[in-house]
């Protein structure tokens, strides 16, 4: 294994470990359209042919860079199966990198800062458990380029869009600095492409990232609106293996090409959740530093981009098929799985009736062996033999009535203290 991706895995496993701690509480303010963001022809039933493969979904890194070449926003672009349309995952710039032991706590934008888009790339990778086909680096008017199929698009923005590039005084905490230039005022306006780029690579360090989250979603919701069956709910693109396979999608080798990719069908805004941390030992010097949300970051990877999964030979990968329009019931599945060092590959939701039972279809018995470790954080399971094999996919699980009411009994409520991660 390379130091590089020792490294990934090492942070791939402190993610699970960070997240673990506020499993019983997780949010439940998200507003998820959960039928666009999970979708399947059926859980048993992916295809007829027994080579099913995870279809293609290619994925970059979209850096956004202010007119001091600082990161201002930060996107995932993923390409849907057959490369048409996709998701636009909105990425906090001041997100806390996951670390190992020894390494020292920084953010997204110090990453970018030090070392360019390599040390970015490394640590929005080991963060997300996801490999990047492309990781680009764009100003405002490369954005506005990129952006030009949206044509004018309407927005409403809570509050106005500040850039501070020309006052590098700052006045008070959370207010913009002195002599700050309106970028776009707030309520409701058009767009151009130029404009909505303008306010993503816009200057905002003096003020709380919080805030301007709901900005940056907004300008990215926009670039969404521009195809005519896309929707800027808190949805992400469908992924189903029945009618596409990685045959039909080629990856852009460019920045250019994933947004020509994106405009020729539906595209989905997605924005991470982060919590801002004020444990001092964590951020002893208080700065504007989040943490995602360990179980809807998972979830989204193993929705949007399957392929960009990054796997490594010791975990069980694992495809979770869900009867349930609940996607925090999926959250607890995927975080629960993650904790006992299963790597989730691919979730959807089915059309299925939910069954009594939670069911496991295994591809051979050593994998069955080495999912013992699972009832302790899913409760009573149905093992069987998988007849419908997708490649690289050790287990698909379909989750049950009965895993519902384990996770709220009293057993199931908090993952037993003696389940450890696999490493």
């Amino acid at each position: 294994m390379s130091a590089i991706s020792s490294r990934r895995k090492r942070r791939a496993i402190a993610t699970v470990a960070l997240g673990v701690v506020s499993l019983a509480v997780l949010p439940t303010g998200l507003v998820v359209a959960t039928n666009v963001m999970l979708h399947s022809t059926g859980g048993n039933n992916v295809t007829t042919d027994k080579s099913t493969k995870i279809p293609v979904t290619p994925t970059a890194l979209l850096a956004v860079t202010d007119s001091r070449n600082a990161l201002a926003s930060l996107a995932m672009i993923a390409v849907a199966p057959g490369g048409k349309g996709g998701t636009i995952v909105s990425l906090p710039v001041n997100t806390s990198a996951v670390i190992a032991k020894g390494y020292s706590v920084h953010r997204f934008s110090d990453s970018f800062a030090s070392s360019g888009l390599t040390g970015l790339q490394s640590d929005v990778e080991g963060t997300l458990g996801v490999t990047f086909d492309l990781v680009a680096s764009v100003n405002a008017t490369d954005l506005a380029t990129l952006m030009t199929p949206m044509g004018t698009q309407n927005v409403n923005l809570a509050q106005p869009v500040y850039d501070n590039a020309s006052s590098p005084t700052a006045t008070s905490a959370g207010a913009p600095r002195a002599g700050a230039v309106t970028v776009l005022p707030a309520g409701a306006q058009s767009l151009t492409p130029t404009q909505v780029a303008t306010a993503l690579a816009s200057d905002q360090t003096s003020v709380p990232e919080s805030t301007r989250l709901p900005q940056v979603k907004a300008l990215w919701s926009a670039v969404a609106n521009a195809t005519a069956t896309a929707s800027t709910s808190s949805g992400a693109t469908a992924t189903s293996l029945a009618s596409v396979t990685s045959a039909n999608t080629e990856i852009p080798t460019d920045a250019a090409g994933f947004f020509t990719d994106l405009f020729k069908g539906s595209i989905q805004v997605w924005q991470l959740s982060s919590s801002l941390i004020t444990d001092t030992t964590v951020n002893p010097n208080n700065s504007d530093l989040y943490q995602l949300d360990t179980g809807e970051t998972l979830m989204i990877m193993a929705s949007v981009a399957p392929s960009a999964i990054a796997i490594t030979s010791s975990n069980v990968t694992v495809l979770i098929d869900s009867p349930f329009a609940d996607t925090n019931l999926v959250k607890e599945a995927v975080v629960r799985l993650a904790y006992v060092g299963a790597t989730v590959v691919v979730v959807r939701q089915t059309a299925d009736a939910p069954q009594e039972h939670t069911t496991v279809a295994y591809t051979d018995e050593m994998v069955h062996s080495s999912m013992t470790a699972f009832e302790s954080v899913m409760g009573a399971l149905s093992f069987n033999v998988d007849s419908t094999p997708v490649e690289g996919i050790n287990a698909r699980i379909t989750l049950g009535n009965d895993f519902k009411a384990f996770i709220t009994s009293p057993k199931g409520v908090t993952i037993a203290t003696t389940t450890t991660v696999a490493g």
